[in-house]
């Protein structure tokens, strides 16, 4: 009877190393399958992390274009302005310059007229 127990016993812890052995292994190919998912997440963000910086780089370039641009345009947009300015002013002058010679055709043509008058 002690002998069946010692049996059953020795049976019994037979299969529970059995099924430790088996939880082991089974452990074991799920670290290593965790492993090679941790390998291709690792791969996957390295490839992500280079489209982002080859992104951030064409970004910075384009910036730096346009920031070039318009330091361009700021260059000329002010240089409108003062040529407007100068046109204005010539304007103006020109329009008062106009007057007075008007001024003066008018004081001299009835100076004419009265000149002509005089005359006759």
């Amino acid at each position: 009877m002690l002998k069946k127990e010692r049996e059953k016993l020795w049976e019994t812890l037979d299969q529970k190393i059995a099924e430790i052995k088996e939880q082991l292994r089974l452990d074991a190919e799920k670290k290593k399958d965790n492993q090679y998912d941790f390998k291709e997440k690792e791969k996957e963000l390295n490839e992500h992390l280079e489209t982002m910086t080859q992104v951030a780089q064409n970004i910075d370039d384009d910036n730096r274009v346009l920031t070039k641009k318009n330091q361009e345009l700021k260059i000329q947009y002010l240089s409108q302005e003062n040529d407007r300015d100068l046109l204005l002013r010539q304007l103006i002058h020109q329009k008062k310059e106009s007057a007075k010679l008007r001024e003066t055709h008018r004081k001299l043509k009835k100076e004419a007229d009265e000149l002509k008058a005089a005359e006759k």
